[in-house]
Formats: structure tokens, sequence, C-alpha cells
């Protein structure tokens, strides 16, 4: 590698890394150099994609853990990343190689840990929500708990947390939420069977409430 391809590698990485953020005399500089100007075109297209592939993420693992077939579910997501993955790799590659090769890990760890083909076993999980409440989580319960409300009229929530086997057995105390999500502490959640529901209902100023179920692994 000679002086001018280092120099410019090390322009490449500090606006990759965001160490340099673009300018206007950066962008000349770039578009000096035909290679340059390539590889940075094609970095922000792949940036691009992941920045959209972000976006969809909860929801192809949603659809992706709510089918029932465990191999059209790992399928589906891997449809999912080899769309969003570009057909070659740009350099320099460090950083956004990593990123994709992270997202694509975690998703389908996802899939491959917390989808089963029998309902009901220690490792799956589900999902039941109203009109306007629905759980949010998809996976075990680590320390958090997330819903979403979206009617117009202001609420809180109750949150209660009892023993899947037995949901007439209610562990700990109820807690009362202002916002879309409960936090358990180490301590309450080494209480829990291994496997729990947690009921959310939601508390309107006015007109009726809803409830909205997780039952799943501890995490």
């Amino acid at each position: 590698m000679n002086a001018h391809d280092a120099e410019h590698e090390k322009l490449l990485e500090e606006l990759i890394s965001g160490s340099k953020p673009p300018d206007a005399a950066t962008e000349r500089r770039i578009a000096a150099c035909a290679e340059c100007a390539r590889i940075w075109s094609e970095l922000r297209e792949l940036e691009s994609r992941l920045h959209g592939a972000a976006g969809e993420q909860d929801e192809i693992l949603r659809e992706a853990l709510a089918t029932p077939d465990r191999a059209q579910a790992e399928a589906l997501v891997r449809d999912f990343v080899a769309r969003v993955q570009p057909a070659r790799r740009p350099k320099p590659h460090w950083v956004i190689l990593t990123s994709m090769l992270a997202f694509a890990a975690a998703v389908l760890v996802a899939v491959t840990l917390w989808r089963t083909d029998e309902p009901g076993s220690p490792q799956s999980f589900e999902l039941h929500g109203g009109d306007h409440l629905r759980i949010t989580t998809t996976g075990p319960i680590l320390a958090t708990l997330e819903w979403e409300y979206t009617s117009e009229v202001d609420a809180d929530f109750e949150v209660i947390v009892r023993d899947a086997a037995d949901p007439s057995i209610v562990i700990g105390e109820p807690k009362h939420a202002n916002e879309t999500k409960c936090t358990w502490t180490a301590e309450e959640l080494q209480a829990w069977p291994e496997r729990v529901r947690i009921d959310v209902t939601s508390r309107p100023l006015s007109g009726d409430g809803e409830t909205a179920s997780y039952e799943g692994p501890r995490g």
C-alpha cells in the first residue's frame, strides 16, 4: 500500500467511525479520487440498508417467532438478512461488516433459542393483547417488559406476575407504571418460577381498560 492509499484509507476509517464528520473539504477530497468516491458511495448505500433493516427487525422477528414451523421461521430471517446484505462488500469493511454480522447473528440466535415447534415447551412464549394494548417484548424477560398502548385516552398500567403453571399464584406485589414498560430487580427475578405469565392492564382516565399478557421463560 503506498502513501496515497494509506492516507485515503485512514480518512475513510475516520468517516465510517464517526470520529471525523464529513464536511465540504472532505467531500471534495473524496470526490477527487475515483476509488475513494466509489468506496464511499458503496458504504453510504450499505449504511442506509442497515438503518432500514434495523427498522424492520422487530417486525420480522415477531413474524418468525409466531410461525409454527421452525424451518419456515429461520427461512424468514435468512431471507431478510440476504435481502439487506449487499452482493459484494466494499473496502474498508471492518466496521460495516461487523455490524452486519452482529445484526444477523442476533436475529438468528433469537429465533433458534426462543422459537420451538411445540407450544408450551420451556422455551416457547405466547403474547396476547387487546385493541389498543399489546406486548412488544419478544424473548425471555431479562429485566424489562415493554408494551405498546395506542388509545388516545391517557392511562397508567397495572402489572401482575403470575406462575404460568398456576396463574392463580401471584408472584410478588403488583407494580404500577406510568410509562409503557416495567422493570424488575435481579432479586425480584430470582423469586420467579421458570415460566411466568405477566398481565398488563391499562387503567384509562375514562372507559374500560384492556389486558395484554406475556407467557414465557424467565430470563
